[in-house]
C-alpha cells in the first residue's frame, strides 16, 4: 500500500500564465540568478525561509527583499498567513547568493491587473495540519512541504467548492485552467480528501453566500497516512497545473515521476465508484492504469476527460502510473457511495509515500 515517486531531472521553463508566473528551484538549477518582469507592477509571495535568495531591481541593482523576509512579511500574529509585497513596474532579478546550491523554493509573481489581485494567502506547514477559514469565497494556499493536502471542506450553508492547482489569478478562463476537484454538495465536500502534488492551490467556494465562513483543514505533508476516513479521494500527478498554453499543458517543475496508489474499504455489496479524470497522456508508455473497478485493468490515456460509474462488490482499487514523456499529467477524482443505502461509504485511505533517487 504505497505511493512511490522517483526523482528525475526536468529542464522545462517555469510556469507562465496570462497574469502570473511561478519560479522555483529548477529555475536556479544551472544558474545563480534569473529575471522576471512586472510591466505594470506586481505582487510577490513566498513561503520560503532562505535569506540567500534575494530580489534585486535589475536596472538599479538595488536589493529589494529576500524570500526569507517575504515568508514572514506582516504576519507576526499568525504565521499561517502569507502577505504579498507590491513591486513597482520594472524588471527584477532573483539571485541565490549561495551560488548553485540546489535551493528549494517557490516564488509566486502576480500582475497588478490580475483577477482577485491582492489576496492574502495561507501557508501549508510541512509537519502539521491547520484549519483555515475565510469569508472571501477564494482561498489560495502555498506549501512548505511536499504538496498540499486538504480535507473537511465545510460551511454553515450549502456550497459546492472547486479546487484549482494554480494561484488565484488563474481560476477564470484566461488560461484554460481546469479544477482538479469539484464537490457536488456540502456533504460531499465534508467527506473529501484532496492531495495536490504541487506548490500552490486555490479553493473557489462556489455557492457560498456572502459573509458566510468556509473552513478547510490543510497540511503540507502528503507523505504520511491520513488518519481520517473519507468517501472521496482526489490526487494529481506531480506538477499538475490543469492549464494549457496553446496546445501544450503547463506543469510545475516537480522532480517526481512515478505513482503507485491503493485504497480499500471494508464495505461490500452494492458499492458505486464514480471516476472523473482529466488526462494529458499522449503516449502509451504513460498510460494511467486502474485495477479493481472491473474485470480487466482500466487504462486511461489521451486528452479526453473521462467520467464513468463502476458498481463493485468491494472497494480495493490500485492506481499506477509512470511519466516517461515530460508533458504527461493527470488529475483523478474517485467518489465512492453505498448504492441504494442512505449512509456514505467511508474509505480508509491507507498509503505511504517514498522518494527514491
Amino acid at each position: 500500500v504505497c505511493l512511490v515517486f522517483i526523482l528525475v531531472s526536468l529542464v522545462e521553463a517555469r510556469v507562465k500564465l496570462t497574469y502570473s508566473e511561478f519560479i522555483d528551484g529548477e529555475d536556479l538549477k544551472t544558474a545563480s540568478e534569473t529575471d522576471f518582469t512586472c510591466p505594470r507592477g506586481c505582487m510577490i509571495y513566498s513561503g520560503t525561509e532562505n535569506p540567500n535568495l534575494v530580489i534585486i531591481n535589475k536596472a538599479t541593482q538595488q536589493e529589494i527583499t529576500t524570500l526569507n523576509y517575504l515568508a514572514f512579511y506582516n504576519n507576526e500574529k499568525d504565521k499561517s498567513y502569507l502577505y504579498g509585497m507590491t513591486l513597482m513596474s520594472a524588471t527584477y532579478t532573483l539571485k541565490n547568493k549561495a551560488g548553485l546550491s540546489g535551493a528549494t523554493f517557490g516564488l509566486y509573481v502576480v500582475a497588478n491587473d490580475a483577477p482577485n489581485y491582492g489576496q492574502t494567502l495561507r501557508i501549508a506547514d510541512a509537519f502539521y495540519s491547520s484549519t483555515f477559514n475565510t469569508t472571501n469565497g477564494v482561498m489560495t494556499i502555498m506549501t512548505r512541504g511536499t504538496g498540499i493536502r486538504m480535507v473537511t471542506l465545510n460551511s454553515e450553508k450549502e456550497m459546492t467548492p472547486r479546487i484549482f492547482a494554480t494561484g488565484y489569478d488563474a481560476i477564470t478562463n484566461a488560461d484554460q485552467c481546469q479544477p482538479l476537484y469539484t464537490a457536488n454538495s456540502l456533504s460531499h465536500a465534508q467527506q473529501s480528501q484532496i492531495d495536490i502534488i504541487g506548490p500552490i492551490a486555490t479553493i473557489r467556494f462556489d455557492g457560498l453566500p456572502g459573509s458566510t465562513t468556509a473552513t478547510v483543514k490543510v497540511g503540507g505533508d502528503i507523505m504520511t497516512d491520513a488518519p481520517e476516513m473519507r468517501n472521496s479521494l482526489t490526487i494529481s500527478s506531480p506538477g499538475y497545473n490543469g492549464c494549457k498554453t496553446g496546445n501544450n499543458p503547463v506543469l510545475y517543475q516537480y522532480n517526481m515521476n512515478k505513482l503507485d496508489r491503493r485504497f480499500v474499504s471494508d464495505l461490500e455489496q452494492r458499492v458505486n465508484i464514480h471516476v472523473a479524470a482529466k488526462t494529458w497522456l499522449p503516449v502509451d508508455s504513460d498510460t494511467l492504469t486502474i485495477i479493481g473497478l472491473q474485470d480487466q485493468p482500466l487504462k486511461l490515456m489521451g486528452e479526453v476527460p473521462y467520467n464513468h460509474d463502476f458498481p463493485v462488490s468491494k472497494v480495493d482499487v490500485r492506481l499506477t502510473w509512470q511519466r516517461l514523456n515530460y508533458n504527461s499529467n493527470f488529475a483523478i477524482q474517485m467518489d465512492a457511495t453505498k448504492s441504494a443505502v442512505a449512509s456514505s461509504l467511508l474509505i480508509a485511505l491507507s498509503f505511504s509515500l517514498f522518494f527514491a533517487l
